[in-house]
């Protein structure tokens, strides 16, 4: 019994109807709630960006709505991207697989809340929308460039950790090769 028992013992193949039946019943439940709280989730981010950075910046410092639009931004971009990437491998099973990306979402429950608030066509992102013009005029806009860097910075570890990696599996296999003579 290792490390890995819980992760690839080996299970009795389950036809899809068996499992689709129980997901649509959990997925009304959670689309309804979702429903439910769409209508009051934007204005209550709104209002609460809006207490963070200090309220009034109508004529105002507006460094409090930038620092907090960067912070959000890169590091509720990074993080789920990071935890996104964690559940790619052959070890984990789907369950857990499911479970780090669901972790992922919630991390970027803060970005798709701005997100809504800027492109969101309902009532209520028009007025969460109002309110952050008024006591965070800069924070949609900072949240959308410092996510973006934080993207492009996920994307160069990737890409470098990849190469790393490819380039120290063709160092062995090279070694080996000279060894072989």
């Amino acid at each position: 019994m290792g490390f890995e028992a819980g992760f690839t013992e080996d299970r009795p193949k389950v036809p899809w109807q068996t499992r689709a039946a129980p997901a649509a019943l959990l997925l009304v439940p959670v689309m309804l709630a979702g429903a439910a709280i769409s209508t009051p989730l934007p204005v209550w981010w709104a209002t609460l960006i809006g207490s963070q950075v200090g309220g009034d910046q109508i004529g105002g410092d507006p460094g409090g709505s930038i620092l907090a639009g960067m912070c959000y931004g890169f590091t509720f971009t990074l993080l789920p991207l990071l935890l996104a990437w964690r559940a790619r491998g052959d070890r984990l099973g789907g369950a857990w697989k499911a479970a780090i990306l669901a972790a992922a979402l919630v991390l970027a429950a803060p970005n798709l809340l701005t997100a809504g608030i800027a492109a969101g066509p309902s009532g209520s992102a028009y007025q969460a929308r109002r309110i952050l013009g008024v006591q965070a005029a800069w924070f949609t806009t900072w949240t959308l460039y410092s996510a973006i860097a934080a993207a492009l910075m996920f994307t160069a570890t990737v890409v470098l950790w990849t190469a790393w990696r490819r380039g120290r599996t063709l160092e062995r296999a090279g070694r080996k090769i000279i060894r072989r003579g």
